[in-house]
């Protein structure tokens, strides 16, 4: 008898044990380092204020993946973007969005939820006077989630440093990112115009890449060859929307980087970066 009510016991201590652990594992600390962007611990979803509409969004993840998403989803939010790490889900979510040219689109009262699992534990969200603070969530190496914000063309605004699975530190946008598991990296060059960033790379030891042979000729040619004068590296551009153009870049012969500018700029400048990112293991 005394053998089974001791490993009754010892089972017991087992038990409590391993629910003591569990509810410390979800112990989440967080903070931030941004003024405009605040990050508080939360249980339950906001309401979304936004009047609900029959028109489909744009920008939106039609079949959120992870449950925590579908729960966003199901709370009458629009999802935007979902990222996991080990235990943790970032969903972003808006309130409303409104399209824009070139497959645009205003995302408005964005948040974004921090979940262990599928329960919600904290939320980000911008200052009220930023309508479009915050719009999507996009994992980066290092242990990071950059979060872009919600205007027709996105840009980084904040970085979220996952310490350890319950130490999360909203902070700015790093300075480098790594790519291909840290075999190349890259300087943040979102915003700069094309002239200046070219200069940054280039004292990196990133080169313009050589148009292809067989490329198709741009709708709007006579401005590619002007810009080809002094930056070869411009692959194409398009002729409506933003003006969206696409840059490549080589260093190492499997290291590619790319980069989109948009818009045409002042005599004295030249258009400035939205997007960039580096691949691997290509040749040519």
């Amino acid at each position: 008898m005394q053998t089974v009510l001791r490993g009754s016991f010892q089972a017991a201590l087992a038990f409590v044990a391993l629910t003591l652990a569990a509810t410390q594992a979800q112990a989440l600390d967080v903070a931030s380092q941004i003024s405009r962007f605040q990050i508080s611990k939360l249980t339950s979803l906001p309401k979304n204020s936004a009047a609900a509409s029959d028109e489909p969004a744009c920008g939106a993840i039609t079949s959120p993946r992870t449950p925590a998403g579908q729960k966003v989803a199901g709370a009458d939010w629009i999802v935007t973007g979902e990222e996991t790490h080990d235990s943790l889900t970032l969903v972003s979510f808006v309130g409303e969005t409104s399209s824009g040219t070139s497959g645009s689109c205003l995302l408005t009262q964005g948040n974004i939820g921090i979940f262990q699992n599928d329960a919600l534990q904290a939320l980000i969200y911008a200052d009220a006077s930023r309508p479009s603070g915050l719009g999507s969530v996009d994992a980066v190496e290092g242990n990071r989630i950059r979060i872009f914000d919600g205007d027709y063309l996105p840009v980084p605004v904040a970085d979220l440093r996952i310490i350890d699975n319950d130490l999360l530190i909203l902070s700015s946008v790093a300075e480098r990112d790594s790519f291909c598991d840290g075999k190349a990296t890259a300087p943040n060059v979102y915003g700069l115009p094309i002239h200046l960033a070219r200069r940054l790379l280039l004292a990196e030891g990133w080169q313009p890449a050589p148009n292809p042979p067989d490329a198709e000729e741009s709708v709007v040619s006579g401005y590619v060859e002007h810009l080809r004068k002094t930056m070869p590296e411009v692959q194409e551009c398009s002729g409506t929307g933003f003006g969206f153009c696409s840059w490549e870049y080589r260093k190492d012969p499997d290291q590619a980087l790319s980069l989109t500018t948009a818009g045409e700029a002042a005599d004295d400048s030249s258009p400035q970066i939205v997007s960039f990112t580096v691949g691997c293991g290509l040749r040519d």
